[in-house]
């Protein structure tokens, strides 16, 4: 997928569990639609992070060919004291995911990082920006990306219209959500990572 040149506005919010937290977000020129904007957080996979990802995908051109708002936010890195890096400080989601390049020591979720309160609250903050559709908020991510996207749309069905994701697995229970949410899921059988069976990844990686 060729790079895109969409210029995004940086964001930076303190979040419920006191941590500073980025993403980026691309708001379209045009004005918004009648009732409101839908909006797309797009999740990163574990060592990715919101600018691989507008740099890496077409997210950000098509928000503004097509009026919507795109958030990619960063996960938290194992040393929040310095700057995310792929190999030495890997960004990661509070996933729920056990034994997988996710998981360890540093990672968000064995630091209890409030993932869902974060993405929460971006979606608050970015409504503060442009007038966002209630009905048309969406989340979108893959590997650990899209695992926290599941963790997310079961958490907060309330906010989530729909739900798609690539190369996760779903842990969270789905039986009592406090309303539908759409599901749309893109598995490969040969990927080691995100066995279509379910069970333990081949490299321990989600």
């Amino acid at each position: 997928m060729g790079q895109s040149h969409t210029r995004y506005q940086p964001c930076r919010l303190i979040t419920p569990d006191g941590r500073e937290r980025n993403a980026a977000i691309v708001i379209p020129i045009m004005p918004p639609p009648p009732h409101g904007r839908a909006l797309v957080l797009m999740l990163h996979g574990a060592g990715g992070s919101a600018e691989t990802v507008m740099s890496s995908t077409r997210w950000g051109q098509l928000a503004e060919r097509e009026n919507f708002v795109v958030v990619c936010p960063d996960g938290t890195a194992s040393d929040e004291t310095r700057p995310q890096n792929f190999l030495r400080n890997r960004q990661t989601w509070n996933s729920g995911q056990a034994f997988s390049i996710s998981s360890g020591e540093q990672s968000a979720e064995a630091k209890a990082v409030d993932d869902v309160g974060f993405l929460s609250a971006l979606i608050q903050y970015v409504s503060t920006l442009t007038p966002i559709n209630p009905r048309q908020i969406f989340v979108a991510g893959h590997s650990n990306g899209a695992c926290m996207a599941f963790q997310f749309a079961a958490a907060r069905a309330d906010l989530v219209a729909a739900c798609g994701v690539m190369a996760g697995h779903l842990r969270v229970g789905l039986a009592s959500l406090s309303s539908p949410v759409a599901l749309l899921v893109v598995s490969g059988d040969q990927d080691p990572f995100a066995p279509l069976a379910g069970g333990p990844a081949g490299l321990k990686e989600c």
